[in-house]
């Protein structure tokens, strides 16, 4: 018996034009891990002066806030063909890898290693290794901090927000994947969507690909709906 559906059907997947997804949404794809992000001091002069808004943001000397944490929390969508055992990706393979990526985040002080305020030293103190952190503030000033090195994840960032901290989780996933034989089919003809939560309703997100410009976000030829995750 022949299905009504059989010409929708190829036998080669990759030639659908439907793309479909695989989506990780759960608990342990989280870690709890402090920092703080700096942010730009400007008076209604430095407006006044300045009619460039990027130029503000990015020559003043940017101001630090206290050193807090969260419990941050990963979702990720893979978009793609199916491949020929008719799925995009193993999930639970790439749920291991995701958890692999967010393991090193884990009840660390995360810092950001590229910040132009922020010098780093690292001391043997009574056979314990001891991270020095010095910041320069807006008025001269420094501020200092001596933490445990095992405490702390220096990150190649120049601010730890929650948008360039989902950004390097975004690469390091889709690399992984990658190199663990996860995509059947070549990486530009995939899409990574993650998000990073930092706390109920406040999360930062990003598209990945790095073959892509996202123009081929599709499904089934229509465009896709992308909304806002909320719990």
């Amino acid at each position: 018996m022949t299905s009504h559906y059989a010409d929708n059907l190829t036998n080669q997947p990759f030639q659908s034009k439907c793309r479909y997804s695989v989506s990780l949404d759960h608990e342990s794809f989280s870690f709890c891990a402090s920092h703080f992000i700096t942010f730009p001091i400007f008076s209604e002069t430095s407006f006044q002066k300045k009619k460039n808004f990027s130029t503000i943001f990015s020559s003043e000397k940017k101001e630090l806030e206290p050193l807090h944490g969260h419990d941050f929390r990963v979702r990720a969508i893979i978009f793609g063909f199916l491949n020929q055992n008719h799925y995009v990706l193993d999930f639970i393979a790439a749920s291991e890898i995701l958890k692999s990526v967010l393991a090193p985040f884990q009840h660390k002080i995360l810092l950001a290693e590229n910040h132009p305020q922020f010098r780093y030293e690292s001391k043997s103190v009574d056979g314990v290794t001891e991270l020095e952190v010095r910041f320069q503030k807006s008025d001269g000033k420094v501020k200092r901090w001596i933490f445990p090195q095992e405490d702390i994840l220096l990150l190649p960032l120049e601010n730890t927000t929650t948008e360039e901290m989902a950004r390097i989780i975004a690469v390091d996933f889709f690399e992984r994947i990658t190199k663990g034989g996860l995509l059947e089919f070549p990486p530009e003809h995939y899409n990574l969507f993650l998000e990073l939560e930092e706390s109920r309703g406040m999360s930062a997100q990003i598209f990945y690909n790095p073959n892509s410009q996202f123009s081929s976000f599709s499904a089934c030829d229509d465009n896709l709906a992308l909304f806002s995750w909320r719990r």
